[in-house]
């Protein structure tokens, strides 16, 4: 979504989408504790899009390239966090099973 508002940030009348991808999980997360996970899992979780309500510039666009730049800083933060606590799991995980074999 991000990569769609700054291609578009000069494109008349296109209002910048958002996603909450911590929403979404959340709710995967919350459907595989009380065991109500899709049949596609919690791998395919939908984010839901939603338009921007931030005021229009004078061509009715209203995509800020300094705040999509901070949106994607943020998210590849967010994401190096998760994919080094993941990573930490498993190697917890393999010392668990190599030491217990």
């Amino acid at each position: 979504m991000i990569a769609d508002n700054i291609a578009n940030v000069d494109t008349p009348h296109y209002l910048a989408g958002r996603v909450s991808f911590e929403d979404s999980i959340q709710r995967a997360l919350e459907g595989a504790r009380t065991g109500r996970v899709d049949a596609a899992g919690v791998g395919s979780v939908a984010a839901d899009r939603t338009m921007s309500d931030a005021a229009t510039r004078l061509n009715g666009n209203n995509v800020s390239l300094d705040d999509e730049v901070v949106s994607q800083t943020t998210n590849e933060l967010a994401y190096s966090t998760v994919l080094e606590a993941m990573n930490g799991k498993f190697r917890l995980l393999r010392t668990a099973i190599s030491q217990g074999a």
